[in-house]
Formats: structure tokens, C-alpha cells, sequence
């Protein structure tokens, strides 16, 4: 059996976060371009879930809250395929709320989305709006691409020196925990 070794997954998330900053700036936008930075940002995010899930990140890291800005649902009128990007009729864009969610949180919220777009202010992308398709009834949640790229950048450089391992009889398995 093979063991994930996260130094690999690791040092692979560098050169998505140049990436990530090249795309986000563009001198003339096409949907292209939008595509593949949501690509980027799908890649990277499944990468650090996966981290995560295989107790390869510090608790220091892993308890760290993500500022975001959540626009709650303003209709009871589903979010569907069809209607999808009606953002400003779907969600109350006028009454934002401050939110922080867990990086676990995030990462799903990336990878099941529902509503992933990038936001545009002039010739680059400054934010992405995302909810996951079980969130799409309840919140609309906008990060900046800058605290995007600072969390993959922290995930990369995250590298755990000691591990705390408790057997949990409820669970029938370990409880893992890794701090720097």
C-alpha cells in the first residue's frame, strides 16, 4: 500500500497559483480564459481537500477561518440549471453578510459547485462568486482571488512536524492531528 506523500501534492499546487495569478489578469476577456482560471481554481481546491482529508495539514492551518462576504438567498424560488445566473434576482446582493468558513467548507463549496463565477473589474478577476449545489438555496458566498491564492500558497508551504494520533471508539478509527 502506498502513502499520499504531500510533498508532491504540495509543490504541484506552485505552479496552479501562477496560474491562477496569470489568468486572473487579461489584456481583452473571453470566456476562455474564465473557464480555465475556474479550472485552476477546481484543480487546486480538490488537491487541498484531498490534504486535508489524508491529515496531511496542521491544525494551525486547518483552524484558521476564511473571511467572505455570503449574500443570503432573497426568493424562495429554487436555484436551477436554468436560472442559475440570475445572481441579482436569486440572491439580496444589497444585504451582504460577513462570514467565515472553515477551509474544508471552502473546498467543498469549490468542488460541488453549483455557481462558480469570476468576477471582473476591468481586465482582471478580483473575486469568485461560489455556492455548492447543497447551499445553492441558502447562500452566495464571494472570496477575493487574492485570499484565494493565499490559502493554496499557505496550504503548499504547510509542512506539520509533529502528529497527535487517538484511537476514537465511536468512530472505529483515528483521530488525526498534525501541528507545526
Amino acid at each position: 500500500m502506498v502513502q499520499i506523500d504531500s510533498a508532491f501534492w504540495k509543490t504541484e499546487l506552485f505552479p496552479i497559483i501562477e496560474e491562477i495569478e496569470r489568468l486572473s489578469r487579461f489584456s481583452r476577456f473571453n470566456t476562455r480564459i474564465a473557464n480555465a482560471l475556474e479550472r485552476q481554481i477546481m484543480f487546486a481546491l480538490f488537491s487541498v481537500r484531498t490534504l486535508i482529508e489524508r491529515h496531511k495539514l496542521s491544525q494551525e492551518l486547518l483552524s484558521q477561518r476564511i473571511d467572505v462576504v455570503a449574500y443570503p438567498k432573497r426568493t424562495p424560488k429554487p436555484v436551477t440549471w436554468l436560472n442559475n445566473h440570475d445572481i441579482d434576482e436569486l440572491f439580496d446582493v444589497n444585504a451582504p453578510k460577513k462570514r467565515q468558513l472553515t477551509l474544508n467548507f471552502l473546498c467543498n463549496q469549490v468542488i460541488h459547485s453549483y455557481i462558480l463565477i469570476p468576477l471582473q473589474d476591468g481586465r482582471k478577476f478580483t473575486d469568485v462568486l461560489v455556492c455548492s449545489d447543497r447551499d445553492r438555496n441558502r447562500w452566495l458566498y464571494v472570496i477575493s482571488m487574492n485570499r484565494i491564492t493565499k490559502i493554496i500558497r499557505d496550504v503548499a508551504f504547510d509542512y506539520p512536524s509533529r502528529m497527535n494520533i487517538t484511537y476514537n471508539p465511536k468512530r472505529q478509527d483515528y483521530d488525526i492531528k498534525n501541528y507545526k
